[in-house]
C-alpha cells in the first residue's frame, strides 16, 4: 500500500468562514488520495473540524517559526496556505516542502504598485503555485504579466448537496426576509448593511433581518441595532456551524462587502435558491446578474431592489429558479477538486 503525500492547510482564522470552508471541501474531497489536516491558532473552527472529521493541527501564533514547527512534527510533505498573510508566513518559514498560495479576495491595493501588492508579489514569486479563485483578482494584479506561469484560475464552488442535507439538520421557528452571512468586518460592511435596513424599514415597517457571522464589529452592529430601534427588526445570531436552516427561511440574500474574490457565502445561499443582491466587485459580477440577482452600488438601489423583489412573487420566484439553474450548471464539486488535485501533482512532479 503506498503511503499518502501530507498536505497541510494552514489560514489565518480561528473561526469558520468562505476560506475555512474551501480548505475543508478540499481536504474532505480529497482524502481518497492525500492525508490533509486543518491548521491555524485554536478557536471555534475546531467544533468546525470535528463536524466534517478533519484533523486540526494547531498554533501558538501566526508566524513562520510556528508553521514550521507543525510542519515538520505533523511531517508535511506540501503546504497549502490559504490567503496573503498566511502564504508569507509558510515561503518564510525555511520549508523544503512545496508551498500554494491560494488567493481568496480581490483587495483594491492589488491593482497599483504600493507596499502591499510588493510583498503580494513576493510572496507569489516564492511560492510553487498560485491558485486564484476568480480571473478578476489575476486581471486587476498590477504584477500579473510576470505571474503567468504561476497562477491557475479554479472558480470557488460548494457541495450544494451537504448544504441542502445541513439545512434540514436545524429547527428555525421564525421565517426572515433578508440575511447578512459573513464574518462581521471591514471587508463585509454589515454597518452599510445596517444602514440601509433602517431605510428600508420605513416602506417595509415589518421587514424581519438575520445576521449570521461574528467579526470585529459585531459590537458596534449591537449600537447601531439599539441607537437606530431596529431591534425588532434584526436578529443577530453569531457564528453558527450550520446557518443552513436559518438560511433555509431566509428569502433573499444581502452582501455590500467592499471587495470580494469568489464569495462561498452566496454561493452558499444560492444552494439553497436564494436571489442574491449584491454590490459589483469581484466575483460577485461572475456569480450574480439580473437572472437570479441583482448587483447594486449605491443605498438607493439596495433599498429599490430589497423592496421590489420582497413584494413581487413573480420577480421573486423567476430570481430563485435563474439560482437554481446557475448552481446545477457551474458548481460541480468533482470538477474543482480535479483541478485542485492537478495543481498538488504539478508541485510534486517539480519536486521530483
Amino acid at each position: 500500500m503506498y503511503k499518502k503525500f501530507k498536505i497541510l492547510h494552514v489560514l489565518p482564522s480561528r473561526s469558520y468562514s468562505g476560506a475555512e470552508n474551501v480548505a475543508i471541501q478540499i481536504i474532505k474531497g480529497l482524502s481518497d488520495k492525500y492525508e490533509a489536516a486543518y491548521c491555524s491558532q485554536p478557536g471555534p473552527i475546531i467544533d468546525t473540524c470535528k463536524m466534517y472529521n478533519v484533523q486540526f493541527i494547531p498554533i501558538k501564533s501566526r508566524t513562520p517559526y510556528e508553521i514550521a514547527r507543525a510542519s515538520c512534527e505533523w511531517g508535511a510533505d506540501l503546504v497549502h496556505a490559504h490567503g496573503c498573510r498566511m502564504a508569507g508566513m509558510s515561503v518564510t518559514a525555511g520549508l523544503k516542502i512545496p508551498v500554494i498560495f491560494h488567493l481568496h479576495n480581490d483587495p483594491d491595493w492589488i491593482r497599483k504598485i504600493n507596499p502591499l501588492s510588493l510583498i503580494h508579489f513576493y510572496v507569489s514569486m516564492r511560492s510553487r503555485k498560485v491558485i486564484s479563485c476568480t480571473s478578476t483578482i489575476t486581471e486587476q494584479d498590477v504584477f500579473n504579466k510576470y505571474l503567468l506561469d504561476k497562477v491557475i484560475t479554479i472558480n470557488n464552488v460548494v457541495d450544494s448537496d451537504k448544504i441542502k442535507e445541513l439545512s434540514r439538520m436545524g429547527k428555525c421557528n421564525k421565517s426572515y426576509d433578508v440575511a447578512l452571512f459573513g464574518r462581521l468586518n471591514y471587508q463585509k460592511d454589515p454597518l452599510r448593511f445596517l444602514s440601509i435596513i433602517k431605510e428600508t424599514k420605513k416602506y417595509l415597517p415589518n421587514i424581519k433581518v438575520v445576521m449570521i457571522g461574528d467579526g470585529d464589529l459585531k459590537q458596534d452592529c449591537e449600537l447601531y441595532i439599539e441607537k437606530n430601534e431596529l431591534k425588532d427588526n434584526v436578529d443577530m445570531c453569531g457564528f453558527m456551524v450550520n446557518p443552513f436552516y436559518i438560511l433555509k427561511n431566509t428569502k433573499v440574500v444581502v452582501s455590500v462587502s467592499k471587495f470580494e474574490g469568489l464569495p462561498m457565502a452566496l454561493l452558499e445561499a444560492m444552494s439553497l435558491n436564494k436571489p442574491v443582491i449584491a454590490t459589483p466587485v469581484g466575483g460577485n459580477k461572475i456569480i450574480v446578474n439580473n437572472s437570479r440577482g441583482v448587483l447594486c452600488d449605491t443605498d438607493k438601489e439596495f433599498i429599490h431592489k430589497i423592496i421590489e423583489i420582497l413584494t413581487n412573487e413573480r420577480y421573486y420566484d423567476t430570481l430563485s429558479e435563474g439560482v437554481k439553474d446557475y448552481v446545477d450548471k457551474n458548481l460541480s464539486i468533482r470538477s474543482y477538486l480535479d483541478k485542485v488535485n492537478n495543481v498538488y501533482m504539478q508541485c510534486f512532479n517539480d519536486t521530483n
